[in-house]
């Protein structure tokens, strides 16, 4: 079946928009780069030849994409870099230290044809996805893959390109309601300034 479709440059990890795992990107997409974040998959949803030695996939880059379960699309959003990787029991956590966000238009109608592009982009790699329209994948959602290396990034402080990421993950209806922040300075807190602020998107 997926067992012919492991080589790739780097590690995908999809989050799925419906509950809990949606709130995820709230956290993923404020923090700056060179922050920590974990995700955790159970041992199912790893691909069948990574799941002997998926330690061994710690020190790859890690690329971050939203499956929007209503609509059916994938959506690549932020690119980490992982330092370790871990199985518990049946439980594969994946720390990884969070890099540049992948660039969309700030035209919603420029957006929704990148979205189509980079689903059809990675369904033609990967026969499995994008899944069924409002149903759970039920194949893997842990995977290598080449598909991505050449999507257009940016810093992760550069301001127009977090909130046209966030343009594009507000596609997906779980989205719609959900209040993003931005994480735009962090400071020590003896220091004479005050130590954080977020911004509201």
């Amino acid at each position: 079946m997926v067992g012919t479709e492991r080589v790739g440059q780097h590690l995908c990890l999809i989050i799925h928009s419906h509950r809990p795992y949606c709130f995820d990107l709230n956290e993923i997409m404020a923090l700056p780069s060179g922050f920590r974040f974990r995700n955790r998959f159970d041992l199912q949803w790893v691909h069948q030849d990574l799941r002997q030695d998926i330690e061994a996939t710690a020190g790859k880059r890690v690329l971050l994409i939203l499956r929007d379960v209503d609509n059916n699309k994938l959506i690549p959003f932020r690119w980490g870099h992982l330092f370790n990787v871990e199985t518990i029991a049946r439980v594969v956590l994946f720390d990884y230290l969070l890099g540049d966000r992948v660039q969309y238009s700030n035209n919603g109608n420029v957006i929704a044809e990148e979205i189509n592009a980079r689903t059809e982009l990675l369904t033609d790699r990967h026969s499995w996805l994008p899944g069924e329209a409002g149903k759970r994948l039920t194949s893997p959602s842990v995977f290598e893959s080449d598909v991505g290396a050449g999507l257009p990034v940016a810093e992760a402080d550069n301001l127009s390109v977090w909130g046209n990421c966030i343009s594009a993950i507000a596609t997906a209806p779980s989205y719609l309601r959900i209040e993003f922040l931005k994480v735009v300075g962090l400071f020590n807190t003896k220091a004479s300034v005050r130590p954080w602020w977020t911004r509201p998107y």
